[in-house]
């Protein structure tokens, strides 16, 4: 049996299609079967290596990137959202003055120091709980080693009393629903929209279509929501010029806060955002006063390869699960999932991440409550909010399978020419003003010199430089942007690759599987072929025997089918003569 597999085996290397092996098998050559066993040694492991790599590669899933033009896309405006950097450029609140809240707050220092003592003894201020680095000014040395407690302490009250005294600590005490600005004209003082051929649209756009939204940082922003605007049928935005006026300068003094996220210069900060989406004022723009600012907004439909091309995949969501009036977006989801962690400890929100709406309890910052109550949500507000979330709710939220994303370039120049100056305060400020009392003692200059024959110097009338800037947003191209991932490896380019590489080095193909198909059948028929009684095979089967009795008469004589048993591959042949019977066996 084995010399049977054997001389297959031998018989198969000899026309195989696989280079080198029948080379080998059939050369008598010392040296050219070294040739040859050399090159398929060699061509296999560069081969296996380089297969190694191309598997490492396709099962690490990697994506292609690919940019290019919708240009039967259709653009979509974003929605805009402007906040005046200067919180009290509407007026100072008559709920609570800015003075007020400090010496409220002067008052309840003696508490402060006392809860903050206290908690340390419990041991709910460490390292673990109430999120020490969350005061830059804290050393971790200090915080470890526990040297020196009192200097600590102090420390922790110092910043805990600044964070509280903050012009976010300031806008938390105030109404929500801010009282009617005492400016005149409006933040929002114009605005127009403009077509595909930049031609202006019949649309309504006032201060009116902007929602008043409350901002932690800014008190109040306008919101310009794409969504809710009538635009008539058959137009589409593309552009939005805007006269904002900032207000007149705040004549008090204020603590200077260096911070990432929260801007303190004069202006207005812009964020431009996709429609149906809440604004990210972490990174938004700011813009001065007496300035033209061009803003080009560049949309771009971003698309993604589910899991395993992306990691942890993509969601496929729509709207937010707990806010259903806003799209959904991965920043938003993240800080929803953080506010929902600290309102299951705590019983209430943080003002440092998005806020879920304008009526829900913010943490620890109404003065006006009393003390115990205020610093109990404080304390809870730190200690929860640097615990380390960010693993679970990044597991949580996925990134968009498919989004709208907006990205800006902006070019400033002074604005406005001296000459236009008394058309816009005739504009927007001459008539509809004059019921102002400080407005029309900041412009007095123009009111004086409006119907003076002679021109005024330009040093004169600077008001409106101080107070307007002029924006215009616009979409440069007439056509959305792609940028879409698509797979590196398909399964047809693996294929094609593998099956290269095999051909290359080797020489094998299909045709080379279906050699070794036979092989396999032709071994397995052998193998038969040997296990096969005795009689019914060789040189004593029933063919062979009938064939030698017909051909040799006088050795075998007559054979006949009625004389043949096979019993246990031993057979046992019975034949009849003239002369009698005769019976011989084979073992």
């Amino acid at each position: 049996m084995i010399q049977t597999i054997k001389l297959e085996l031998l018989k198969y290397a000899e026309n195989t299609s696989i280079k080198g092996i029948s080379k080998f098998v059939k050369s008598n050559n010392v040296f050219i079967k070294g040739l040859w066993s050399l090159f398929f040694i060699v061509s296999l492991i560069y081969m296996t290596f380089l297969m190694c790599k191309v598997f490492q590669n396709y099962y690490s899933y990697p994506v292609n990137t690919m940019r290019g033009e919708l240009m039967d896309g259709a653009l979509k405006f974003p929605d805009i959202t402007l906040c005046n950097l200067d919180i009290f450029a509407e007026g100072e609140s008559p709920y609570m003055t800015k003075k007020k809240h400090s010496e409220i707050l002067q008052s309840l220092k003696p508490k402060i120091e006392r809860k903050i003592k206290k908690s340390f003894q419990n041991h709910l201020v460490g390292e673990k709980e109430i999120g020490y680095e969350y005061f830059e000014s804290l050393s971790q040395h200090e915080v470890d080693e526990r040297q020196n407690a009192d200097s600590y302490l102090d420390k922790i009250i110092e910043n805990s009393f600044k964070i509280l005294n903050s012009i976010p600590g300031y806008i938390m005490s105030l109404k929500k629903d801010r009282d009617k600005s005492v400016d005149c004209p409006n933040f929002i003082v114009d605005c127009q929209f403009f077509d595909m051929d930049w031609f202006p649209i019949d649309a309504k756009c006032s201060v009116k279509n902007f929602t008043r939204e409350w901002n932690s940082q800014y008190y109040t922003c306008y919101s310009l929501q794409m969504n809710e605007m009538k635009i008539p049928n058959g137009s589409t935005v593309r552009g939005l010029s805007l006269l904002l006026n900032v207000g007149p300068p705040y004549p008090g003094e204020l603590e200077y806060d260096f911070s990432m996220t929260r801007s303190q210069a004069r202006g207005v900060q812009v964020n431009v955002h996709s429609p149906g989406t809440p604004p990210n004022f972490r990174w938004g723009f700011s813009l001065p006063p007496g300035t033209e600012s061009i803003v080009e907004i560049i949309q771009t439909e971003r698309i993604r390869e589910d899991y395993p091309y992306t990691n942890s995949g993509c969601s496929k969501a729509e709207k937010m699960s707990q806010a259903p009036e806003y799209n959904y977006s991965r920043d938003l989801c993240m800080d929803f999932c953080k506010q929902q962690h600290i309102k299951e400890n705590c019983g209430c929100y943080t003002h440092l991440l998005n806020v879920p709406s304008n009526d829900t309890k913010l943490c620890g910052y109404n003065v006006s409550d009393t003390g115990d109550n205020m610093l109990a949500n404080f304390f809870c507000l730190i200690k929860f909010l640097n615990l380390d979330q960010s693993q679970k709710c990044r597991n949580t939220c996925l990134v968009p399978c498919k989004e709208s994303v907006y990205d800006t370039l902006l070019a400033t120049a002074t604005w406005p020419q001296a000459s236009v100056r008394r058309s816009i305060f005739k504009k927007y400020i001459e008539g509809n003003c004059t019921g102002y009392k400080d407005v029309v003692s900041r412009y007095a200059s123009y009111y004086e010199n409006y119907n003076a024959s002679s021109s005024v110097s330009a040093p004169k009338l600077t008001e409106i430089e101080e107070s307007f800037l002029e924006i215009k947003l616009g979409m440069k191209q007439g056509f959305p942007f792609s940028e879409k991932d698509s797979q590196a490896y398909t399964t047809d380019a693996m294929v094609g690759t593998v099956g290269g590489m095999l051909s290359l080095w080797l020489g094998i193909t299909v045709a080379s599987a279906v050699e070794v198909v036979e092989l396999i059948c032709l071994l397995l028929n052998r193998l038969w072929d040997v296990k096969k009684p005795t009689c019914l095979r060789g040189k004593y089967s029933v063919e062979n025997m009938k064939n030698a009795s017909e051909t040799h008469p006088n050795e075998y004589g007559n054979f006949s089918n009625d004389a043949i048993r096979c019993i246990d591959c031993k057979a046992v042949i019975k034949r009849s003569d003239e002369n009698g019977r005769n019976e011989f066996n084979k073992y």
